[in-house]
């Protein structure tokens, strides 16, 4: 080690020289699989690439290399070699001047490689030293893959060049993907290593599919770069142009002569990458101009005896959708959307796509192919149908697709490849109108097929198209939603049917061009909705629920009661299990999205308690139940919605305690439940017939006498308080004032606080004045501490972080000034008092206006208008929540998924709680009780600094203004 604690470089180089020496050694399986992360550490030595520690690293490694190259292919450890010498390389690209010296390297690997090629014609006892030197040409694919995709990531273009021009990398690509051991039963006219030796297939197909990744991603980039005219004459197109007709033999003898044989064939591991990397490679040429005029004479063959053979289900994928139906749904969406699962199935769904996109007449041909067999095999008697269809019948009894395949996978797979190609037809008005017209004829057979596999699959397609296709026709469009609303229900006996129904709907729903259509029908369709609710578990059909409730809104009726009514008894049914179950939380979700919806009240406020009736019992009970905060949340937001306390809210009051006790003393939903009966219940309050000893209890019981306090909790409990004392006047707190004031001053005097729970606590004492400034000054002065406790929440005034703590601390001292008399104790705090309160005005005031004026907001604030309307109007806004700035799917998720701090969670709770001090304007607030300070004690205004106010005079700083006018008034009477 060095000095500063980093490797010492001469050291380090010394290590590397041993692992190489230990490559030359044979070695346990395992010490040889740790050599390339122990060299990879030795290279970077804690630091970063590009330090100068790891420069000087390289330069002394490098000139060992080369003779290591050389005779690796005589290491016993050779297959842990090329990892090591990958990650030397790969170190080495970020240097533009070591790019030639990689070459080389690369180059002289590449010789070494060849040199050890297998031969085809080998005997059995061969086989061994076979599969050794194939392990090494994989292991070399890897390489060679590795370092293209790093010199792409850092623009190498030396060394990216290299390998597109290179005639050895193409070379040894043909070699391996035309190479085949003629043993065993080998057959020489494919592609795929077919031995039945099973070691020997699966390290012959491994180096195939590497190979075919490795020029898959070459290909892709000449077509990224769009540089195909400069690559046509290069070794790389000319091994392209062989391969085509190659793979398209081997696939086309895989799906014909093997078809039957086929789902077990692709179970391999080997042959599956394999096929996906062909299908992969002729994907990415289709897309590229110079390979045209080939795919467009095979292109019939391929897609009807390859793609439609790989795209069909088979007795396996159909067990999935009773053993796995998410997983069926999960792969048909995947197949159709963003293919990204590499299975052959999705490859060739990929490869359909792209040569309908790319190549002339493909779309026609599938969508003619597809829709007639549609038309004829969806029947019961599909030989009759055959002669009306004249394309279909040139196929019907030579390719094995429908030779081979039964009737109902031949229909699940058109449905399918319909699906894929669905937004192709939507730009195609020639074929869409056409489509419109065989939809219309098969629908009837479809929906009411026997097999749950073309109704799921005809549920994917409709979710796809429905609305494209039926924009003029609401009725069929009427009738598609209640085909897979009907669906939603059969969820117990055909999960993987109601799961994909649900997906459906969610497209239909949602669709900008069939809203209008569905609002006139959207109150019909929620009664089968409220029907789905009783039966269906699925998180998809909560979540398109949730979507129509949202989208529709503001057309739907008194059907919503039905829905809450669904959502009721679903709750009901499934308490009664005993059961955890997700579905009373999906529930409770949906009951809250109505509540928060605005466009349901305040016509449905009285009739959503009458709904939601049944499930206050439970509260009377709640050992019997796990979803009380649900319960508190939604009662909550019942009252909020009817902004009184109905008869029922009353008499749920006392109960709320027994909620209070089973949570165990922390508030959680309960916080925001009493804060809602403070503010809509104060008659309530003040009358009597709601006692406020509960409130203050709990207030009590969570700050101090809950077990294991963490600090979040414990200002939730002071937050109570606040709101308690900012919404209950009249007197009806006088009496517990004195108690409340020393409860909270014996906490902050023996309990550890964080700084998010001490301002919540200076936040009761001053929510105390602000109820009754005389009494709760009388009970601080009684215990001596006035002058203690208001100079310590001055002093710490900067950490009054949040909008509402500063409202509360400018409102509160603000209330003190009002006083007729202010006590020695506070009147010798009052140069301080009225300091910090400009100086907490005016830093709020330069923060709001950075929020509409941004970096010129003082300049602005300096020379605009008194009154200031405008401004005003935006500030209006900013309470109202408008003019907030939009964000991103990628933000909104990262916010999401943040970790919140205390003072955040505590800056949501006191932005969803209610109270009159919340609704105070604080700038005129205090000028108003600067007014008064100045009538009752004008002498009080004369210990604050002028210079002080004349430094944070602004526009909307009216506190400012009025003590500057007062102090110029005094300077010209004198």
């Amino acid at each position: 080690m060095a000095a500063n604690g980093l490797l010492n470089t001469e050291i380090v180089v010394e290590y590397i020289k041993g692992i190489f020496e230990l490559l030359k050694q044979p070695l346990y399986s395992s010490v040889v699989e740790s050599l390339p992360t122990a060299l990879t550490t030795l290279i970077l030595g804690g630091q970063s690439l590009g330090s100068p520690y790891h420069r000087n690293v390289l330069e002394q490694v490098n000139p060992l290399l080369k003779p290591l190259i050389e005779e690796f292919g005589t290491l016993p450890a050779f297959q842990s070699f090329l990892p090591c010498i990958s990650r030397l390389l790969g170190s080495m690209i970020i240097y533009p001047e070591l790019q030639p010296v990689i070459i080389n390297h690369y180059m002289t690997l590449e010789k070494v490689v060849a040199g050890r090629f297998p031969k085809r014609e080998i005997e059995p006892a061969a086989i061994p030293n076979t599969i050794s030197s194939l392990k090494v040409l994989k292991e070399w694919f890897v390489l060679t893959m590795t370092m293209f995709i790093r010199a792409k990531q850092l623009n190498a273009d030396t060394l990216i060049r290299f390998f597109l021009l290179s005639q050895n990398v193409a070379a040894l690509s043909q070699q391996s993907i035309e190479y085949l051991a003629m043993v065993g039963k080998q057959q020489p006219d494919t592609l795929r290593s077919a031995t039945e030796i099973e070691e020997l297939d699966e390290v012959v197909n491994e180096v195939k599919a590497r190979s075919l990744s490795l020029i898959n991603n070459m290909l892709y980039y000449i077509y990224i770069k769009n540089i195909t005219a400069e690559m046509v004459e290069t070794p790389l197109f000319g091994l392209c142009k062989i391969l085509i007709l190659s793979a398209f033999v081997t696939l086309n003898k895989m799906c014909t002569a093997e078809h039957p044989l086929l789902l077990p064939l692709l179970e391999k591991p080997h042959v599956e990458e394999f096929t996906v990397g062909l299908l992969s490679v002729a994907t990415t040429m289709v897309q590229l101009n110079v390979f045209y005029s080939v795919f467009a004479q095979i292109k019939e063959k391929l897609l009807v005896d390859i793609v439609l053979v790989l795209m069909a289900s088979n007795v396996k994928e159909k067990c999935m959708m009773v053993a796995d139906p998410g997983g069926f749904v999960s792969l048909a969406l995947d197949i159709c959307d963003k293919q990204e699962s590499g299975t052959p199935k999705t490859e060739a769904a990929k490869l359909l796509h792209t040569i309908c996109k790319h190549i002339d007449g493909c779309c026609t041909f599938v969508y003619m192919v597809c829709c007639q067999a549609l038309s004829v095999y969806s029947t019961k008697s599909p030989a009759e149908q055959l002669k009306d269809f004249p394309i279909l019948l040139q196929f019907a009894s030579t390719s094995p697709f429908f030779t081979q395949t039964e009737p109902e996978y031949i229909v699940d797979t058109v449905l399918l490849a319909l699906s894929v190609l669905s937004d192709i037809f939507a730009s195609r008005e020639d074929l869409r109108e056409s489509f419109k017209g065989v939809l219309q004829d098969n629908i009837e057979r479809l929906v009411t097929s026997s097999s749950s596999l073309v109704k799921s699959r005809t549920a994917l397609l409709l979710g796809y198209c429905a609305c494209d296709l039926f924009q003029k026709l609401p009725a069929l469009l009427v009738k598609t939603i209640q085909f897979l609303t009907e669906g939603l229900i059969k969820e117990r006996e055909d999960k993987a049917f109601s799961d994909q129904c649900a997906e459906a709907l969610r497209n239909i729903m949602i669709d900008e061009d069939a809203i209008a259509e569905l609002s006139t029908q959207i109150n019909d369709l929620l009664l089968h909705f409220a029907a789905a609710v009783e039966i269906v578990s699925s998180s998809v059909f909560f979540e398109v629920l949730e979507t129509v409730i949202k989208v529709y809104n503001n057309v739907i009726d008194q059907s919503i009661g039905k829905v809450t009514q669904a959502l009721v008894k679903r709750i009901i049914k499934e308490s009664e299990s005993k059961k955890i179950s997700i579905v009373i939380s999906r529930c409770w979700n949906m009951i809250a999205t109505i509540c928060n919806t605005e466009g349901f009240f305040p016509y449905y406020s009285n009739e959503l308690e009458r709904d939601l009736a049944p499930t206050f019992n439970f509260i009377a009970n709640p050992a019997n139940i796990d979803f009380e905060e649900d319960l508190m949340k939604v009662i909550g937001l019942v009252i909020k919605r009817q902004q009184r306390l109905s008869e029922n809210m009353i008499k749920l009051y006392p109960l709320l305690e027994l909620v209070y006790e089973k949570g165990k003393r922390v508030l959680g939903n309960m916080l925001q439940l009493v804060n809602n009966y403070l503010i809509y219940g104060r008659e309530e309050f003040s009358s009597g017939v709601l006692k406020v000893d509960l409130v203050l209890k709990m207030a009590s019981f969570s700050l101090v006498g809950a077990p294991e306090v963490v600090e979040v909790n414990a200002s939730k409990a002071a937050v109570l308080f606040q709101m308690a004392l900012q919404s209950l006047g009249n007197g009806v707190l006088d009496s517990y004032l004195p108690g409340i004031i020393l409860e909270v001053i014996n906490y902050s005097n023996t309990k550890p606080m964080g700084p998010v729970l001490v301002i919540q606590i200076y936040n009761v004492l001053l929510s105390a004045i602000c109820n009754n400034p005389l009494l709760s000054i009388k009970a601080l002065e009684e215990l001596g501490k006035t002058q203690e406790v208001l100079a310590r929440i001055l002093a710490d005034y900067a950490n009054f972080k949040l909008p509402y703590d500063r409202k509360v601390f400018v409102v509160s001292f603000a209330t003190l000034l009002s006083l007729q008399t202010l006590s020695p104790s506070v009147a010798s705090l009052m140069p301080k008092v009225l300091a910090v309160l400009v100086e907490i005005l005016s830093a709020q005031a330069e923060t709001e206006s950075k929020v509409y004026y941004g970096k010129d907001s003082k300049l602005l604030l300096n020379n605009c208008d008194d009154d200031l309307p405008e401004y005003d109007e935006l500030l209006a806004g900013l309470v109202k929540g408008e003019e907030k700035k939009e964000l991103s799917d990628t933000e909104s998720d990262d916010m999401e998924n943040e970790v919140k701090s205390p003072l955040q969670i505590i800056n949501d709770i006191v932005e969803s709680m209610q109270s009159k001090l919340k609704k105070i304007d604080e700038y005129n607030y205090l000028s108003n009780a600067i007014k008064i300070l100045n009538l009752n004690n004008p002498e009080a205004l004369k210990a604050v600094s002028y210079t002080h106010l004349r430094a944070h005079e602004t526009g909307r700083n009216l506190v400012c203004r009025l003590l500057l006018e007062k102090k110029k008034k005094k300077k010209k009477k004198k």
